[in-house]
């Protein structure tokens, strides 16, 4: 009996001195383990809120697209995407709401309100849409006789040839001859491009 004692003890002083050599560390890694837990909590309630709210605001967005719609005046449309991007920036509607605001201002010529309200999703929106944005700014510069700034928006480094396309030779000379003359009259036919990745496209439609 006293050996089992004596064996009983040595384990407990063996605890004591693992705790006391230890015992500070393992509360610290708690508190840390508790704290990131607690942390995470509040940080996805944040984002949700925030995304609760840039839902609401984007409501009016698409109230006032309906109303440009009929009345021709785009404003109210950047004035609510403008308002939306200012509070929640980061939020995946504030993208959504500036391109419907380009969408709407070029539909109604406004071409300088487009270009705005694009060349933010190129500087500040979600990733998943900067080529979305690029692509259609470059459609603004052409319509507004930019050609040399939408050639640059598109430069020809960043497109791949599509997986079908049948022409695997391309003529520098005939190539030289066509960017001059997009350049002087711009664009018959444009080409179909899709975003890829690392801001590269590949044609889908078109050389």
């Amino acid at each position: 009996m006293a050996a089992y004692d004596l064996e009983e003890q040595e384990r407990i002083d063996a605890l004591k001195d693992w705790w006391g050599k230890w015992g500070t560390f393992v509360y610290g890694a708690v508190i840390i383990t508790l704290a990131a837990v607690l942390g995470s909590i509040a940080w996805k309630s944040w984002q949700s809120r925030q995304a609760d709210a840039a839902e609401l605001e984007f409501k009016t967005v698409k109230t006032a697209v309906t109303e440009a719609a009929t009345s021709k005046d785009p404003k109210k449309v950047t004035a609510a995407a403008d308002a939306l991007a200012a509070k929640l920036p980061s939020t995946f509607y504030a993208t959504e709401a500036q391109l419907l605001a380009a969408k709407a201002t070029f539909d109604a010529g406004d071409y300088t309100a487009a270009t705005k309200h694009l060349q933010w999703v190129v500087d500040n929106g979600r990733d998943t849409h900067r080529n979305i944005a690029r692509m259609r700014l470059a459609t603004v510069m052409f319509e507004n006789q930019k050609t040399d700034d939408a050639l640059k928006m598109l430069d020809v480094m960043q497109m791949q040839a599509g997986q079908y396309q049948p022409r695997s030779y391309m003529d520098k000379e005939a190539l030289q001859t066509l960017a001059d003359s997009i350049r002087a009259q711009g664009i018959m036919q444009p080409i179909l491009v899709r975003p890829i990745a690392d801001n590269r496209f590949e044609i889908v439609a078109g050389e």
